[in-house]
């Protein structure tokens, strides 16, 4: 009975780490995915944005377009050129084949109310869904990005 305690307690943390969900998406077209459609569709290149999508993805990034009025286009030309990111593999299903990951975006423009101008947002998180179609990744959008409640940087809460 001992040793077989024993062999489980050896072979329990090599099970956990094989099976780590995170791994299983990770790879250069992920990381190209991820990074291309980032850097794209908050710079508010959406038509570029568009080739790291589904194809159901693209109507989505059509009303964001429709959604930029003259002045922002204005803003968006005068943007300082500090946009970064970073991302977290939340999620990902065994077969390797859909991910979930948080992306941290700063210093970009964003524009969050109908009817109301664009500004720019210094940090916010965004949680975009991942699927893997043939060998190549594509960002699923289920209706536009929104910002992650719940990863909102102190400062930009608002007290309720």
């Amino acid at each position: 009975m001992k040793k077989l305690l024993a062999l489980c307690a050896l072979l329990l943390p090599t099970l956990l780490v094989g099976c780590d969900v995170r791994k299983v998406a990770f790879s250069p077209e992920f990381d190209g995915c991820v990074d291309s459609f980032a850097v794209n569709f908050f710079n508010w290149r959406l038509d570029h944005a568009v080739k790291f999508c589904t194809p159901e993805s693209e109507k989505w990034l059509k009303f964001a377009a429709s959604q930029v009025q003259r002045n922002d286009i204005e803003q968006m030309k005068n943007l300082p050129d500090n946009f970064a990111y970073t991302y977290t593999i939340r999620q990902g299903d065994p077969k390797g084949s859909a991910a979930e990951v948080a992306l941290n975006v700063e210093n970009f423009f964003v524009l969050d109310s109908i009817g109301k101008p664009g500004r720019v947002k210094n940090n916010a998180t965004y949680i975009l869904q991942l699927v893997k179609q043939g060998k190549t990744w594509k960002v699923k959008l289920n209706g536009l990005p929104r910002m992650d409640k719940n990863q909102q940087p102190e400062s930009d809460k608002v007290e309720q």
